[in-house]
């Protein structure tokens, strides 16, 4: 019935840092993904150092939507947000997509929980 009475707690400790960006002129070929995944990923970047600059990153993220608004996610265990490692998710994106055109990208980082170290990396696939 909707009925909670726990307290709200505003105040939480931030679990990811993500950007996207839905384009006006879809996105036709994987030249033009990665140059727009630069853009993102230097915004990312610049907003980690801003908001959460002492935290550790556990994973880095990559998010396509497709003309036919189809989503992709592609996830990998790594420590440090580089462009060449979003770049990888991109390419494993776009292929899986078989080409399609893209209207949304989407690039991202989920924090280690307190407990954890800095991760290596590792691959992992999500479909939604």
């Amino acid at each position: 019935r909707g009925h909670d009475e726990r307290l709200v707690e505003p105040n939480r400790v931030r679990k990811s840092l993500s950007n996207e960006r839905t384009y006006l002129e879809n996105l036709t070929s994987l030249k033009e993904c990665q140059s727009a995944m630069d853009v993102l990923v230097d915004e990312l970047k610049e907003e980690l150092g801003a908001k959460a600059g002492d935290r550790v990153v556990r994973k880095v993220l990559v998010k396509m939507k497709f003309d036919n608004f189809t989503r992709i996610t592609r996830e990998c265990i790594c420590g440090e947000p580089e462009v060449a490692v979003f770049r990888g998710l991109l390419e494993h994106a776009w292929e899986h997509g078989g080409g399609k055109a893209v209207r949304l990208l989407g690039a991202g980082v989920r924090f280690a929980e307190e407990t954890e170290d800095a991760p290596s990396q590792q691959m992992l696939d999500f479909q939604d």
